[in-house]
């Protein structure tokens, strides 16, 4: 990826990004052999509004065990489901959305994730 603001980042090549997202599944595997990955309820239901003004629910929280993190950062991602509908289209994404934990869990930094739902 490129740092340069007036561009458009490209994608790592695979033969980059396919043995940083295997060290990501295996140190995901390894804080959830050690009981360090966690799903607290401490935030479950609470309506957050984004800077544009749409909202979202939360449903789950992802947290890592870690000692302290040098630069914060936060990364927002927001995407459309397309031929998901109504309530149970939607229940099954979020039980399925849990599949997606090895993904992002294990990578360097990470400390917590906030799901949102914003079904409207």
């Amino acid at each position: 990826m490129t740092d340069d603001a007036d561009t458009i980042p490209t994608p790592l090549p695979l033969r980059v990004a396919v043995p940083r997202i295997v060290r990501c599944a295996a140190r995901t595997a390894h804080l959830l052999a050690h009981r360090r990955l966690h799903q607290p309820h401490q935030h479950l239901g609470r309506t957050m509004t984004f800077a544009d003004g749409s909202t979202g629910i939360v449903y789950r929280e992802t947290t890592a065990d870690l000692e302290s993190v040098a630069d914060p950062a936060v990364l927002v991602v927001a995407f459309a489901l397309r031929g998901v509908h109504g309530r149970r289209g939607h229940a099954l994404f979020r039980a399925e959305s849990l599949l997606n934990t090895p993904l992002f869990a294990g990578f360097p930094g990470f400390v917590s994730k906030l799901w949102l739902t914003a079904d409207e």
